[in-house]
């Protein structure tokens, strides 16, 4: 009989360090985002269905297992990182350092990106400056990118909001969709702080007096009626009128999906479960590789690596920005605010990845996608 782990309750003597909570972040991501993306756009009793059991990697079988891989919403956290590093200081200069890496991201041939999304990127790649690339949606993408910038400054308030609304704009322009992405950053730096231990209706209620868009406020509302209650999903779907019974990429819809996932669980441990957090976001169905790797990205700032299962960390598959790069990517973060700029340049060089890698990356990935999306029009119903 398989017996899960018991939940980790944290004391001073297992707090995780500051470069410990920074990779748990972009691991935390990471796993979400590859459990997540073969379920995303399925209903929560589709999604079932063709995923029946305990919660494991369905991307990519292999000899050795069922593997996942990384979508965007991965991708564009780790581009988010590498632009703190070049810039931790200067909002704008970060903006110039993420657009140019987002530019060079289109370059590669992504798949599976949103629209608002490419349209800004390639209005980058066109030589629109970073001010201006954005476009008018109210879509998830700046959500994306804000939990990393939460948990590096999650001792700075006004650096931290300053960095997230260039991040958001630079792509979407929608004050619902830079509002979400501050109440995402604002989550990850409450996971940041030494030893999170508020319940979980104060921790929304922290996030809810942060939110400065009237809309998304009324969301989170009712979202933490529905935790003091202790509504299940199918429950939280209907109060909130999902389509297909689970959240859209619209951002209010995928921002209370996060934090109702994130908090729902048992209050003494649940800031830092990620098993818990991203069984609940899975069992949401719809944009279930954003809402995943956000809440991975929470919860894993809020436990560390250590709070990652391992086997679905070791289910990973993917180069050449893999696991232990990402680590790697987490240490020279950690010291980049108090780096001199030839030692963030020396980290990055340190960081490259060989040229064509990732263009050869995305092209395996869109095979595999495109297998695993045939596979999905067949059995169970």
């Amino acid at each position: 009989m398989n017996v899960p782990p018991p939940r980790r309750r944290f004391s001073p003597m297992n707090e995780p360090d500051r470069v410990d909570r920074l990779a748990g972040c972009l691991l935390g991501t990471a796993v979400g985002d590859a459990l997540g993306l073969p379920r995303e756009n399925l209903s929560p009793r589709r999604a079932a269905k063709l995923f029946p059991g305990p919660v494991r990697h369905g991307l990519l079988p292999t000899p050795s297992g069922r593997r996942g891989m990384v979508s965007d919403d991965t991708e564009h956290t780790l581009l988010t990182a590498l632009a703190l590093i070049e810039e931790p200081t200067d909002p704008d200069r970060f903006a110039r350092a993420l657009a140019r890496r987002l530019k060079w991201w289109l370059a590669g041939l992504p798949a599976g990106a949103g629209k608002a999304t490419l349209k800004a990127c390639a209005k980058l790649s066109l030589g629109v400056p970073p001010d201006r690339s954005g476009v008018n949606s109210a879509g998830n993408g700046p959500v994306m990118r804000a939990a990393i910038l939460g948990a590096f400054f999650h001792e700075d308030p006004e650096r931290r909001r300053a960095f997230v609304e260039v991040s958001a704009r630079l792509t979407h322009t929608d004050p619902r969709a830079v509002a979400g992405a501050q109440t995402i950053a604002h989550a990850a730096a409450l996971a940041a702080g030494p030893a999170l231990r508020q319940t979980p209706a104060a921790t929304l209620a922290a996030l809810i007096e942060e939110t400065t868009d009237p809309e998304l406020r009324g969301v989170l509302i009712k979202t933490a009626a529905a935790l003091r209650r202790g509504d299940d999903g199918a429950t939280l779907a209907s109060l909130l009128e999902w389509p297909r019974g689970g959240p859209s990429g619209f951002v209010l819809h995928t921002v209370p999906a996060i934090f109702w996932a994130w908090l729902a669980g048992e209050p003494a441990a649940t800031a830092a479960d990620v098993r818990g957090g991203l069984e609940r976001a899975l069992s949401l169905g719809g944009d279930a590789d954003s809402t995943a790797a956000a809440v991975g990205g929470l919860a894993g700032t809020a436990g560390g690596t250590a709070a990652i299962p391992a086997g679905w960390l070791a289910g990973l598959w993917e180069r050449p920005r893999g696991a232990a790069w990402m680590r790697r990517c987490a240490t020279q973060l950690g010291a980049a605010g108090r780096s001199p700029a030839a030692e963030r340049a020396a980290a990055l060089r340190a960081l490259r990845v060989p040229v064509g890698a990732v263009p050869a990356r995305n092209a395996a990935f869109l095979i595999v996608v495109l297998g695993h999306a045939l596979r999905r029009l067949g059995p169970p119903w």
